[in-house]
């Protein structure tokens, strides 16, 4: 094969360092506040297995409180569809701000080549921006019931709101995309989200919310998602 590649080489020495030191666990985002909890589960580096991190563990108590902020939050309101689509447009904004510090956790996390990690941003990025378009035209229809006789002067259409608290369970084969795969689509039309992280890929997405709450220029409703890994999701046991 000919030609320059245009690849970056991946240099171990001059890994990012995550937002805490190893010693201080990668708290929860439970109801759009930080939560470290006592269990643990560590994150190994794919290649020579040394340890990378720490990502805290969620338990039923603090799933209970993830889904009655969430539940709260709905009863509440979501914000109108502008916020949403310009608080979507910012987060994706933030993945491109830290494209390498996401590359290379997803190198270390899963193994992933660093093109396939750098790919997994940029489509990261789009189903961003792809859900900010959607929350702006997000709408229903008109029912035509003029197709029918002795409707001819009657009007019907649908809206569409909110309908509930979305529960998004993640793999770990892609675990940036597919995290805001659910998380996107779901803040887009109004819903609040409580997102269980795979056990195998927690530091991925523990990174991206980190950042993203942290460096938000807009402020964010008060539980429009939680995200953490919870301590029975199935798999997990087998890695601690």
């Amino acid at each position: 094969m000919s030609g320059t590649s245009t690849f970056r080489q991946f240099n171990p020495s001059k890994r990012p360092q995550m937002p805490e030191p190893i010693s201080s666990p990668l708290p929860l985002l439970l109801n759009g506040v930080w939560v470290t909890t006592d269990k643990t589960l560590d994150v190994n580096d794919k290649f020579d297995d040394t340890l990378f991190a720490k990502v805290c563990i969620a338990g039923p108590d603090e799933v209970a409180r993830a889904v009655a902020g969430a539940k709260a939050a709905l009863d509440d309101g979501p914000p109108p569809p502008h916020a949403r689509a310009a608080i979507l447009y910012r987060a994706g904004a933030l993945l491109d701000q830290y494209r390498d510090r996401l590359v290379e956790t997803i190198v270390t996390e899963t193994g992933f080549t660093i093109s396939d990690a750098d790919g997994e941003v940029t489509r990261a990025r789009l189903t961003l921006d792809l859900s900010a378009e959607t929350a702006k035209t997000f709408t229903g229809h008109t029912v035509p019931f003029g197709a029918h006789p002795g409707s001819e002067q009657r009007i019907g259409f649908t809206l569409r709101d909110p309908i509930g608290v979305v529960c998004a369970i993640t793999p770990f084969n892609s675990p940036l995309n597919t995290v805001l795969h659910k998380i996107g689509p779901s803040f887009a039309a109004g819903n609040p989200t409580v997102s269980s992280r795979s056990c195998m890929a927690t530091a991925t997405s523990g990174t991206c919310c980190w950042k993203s709450r942290t460096s938000l220029s807009i402020p964010l409703p008060a539980a429009p998602a939680s995200v953490g890994s919870y301590s029975r999701t199935p798999g997990c046991g087998a890695r601690r």
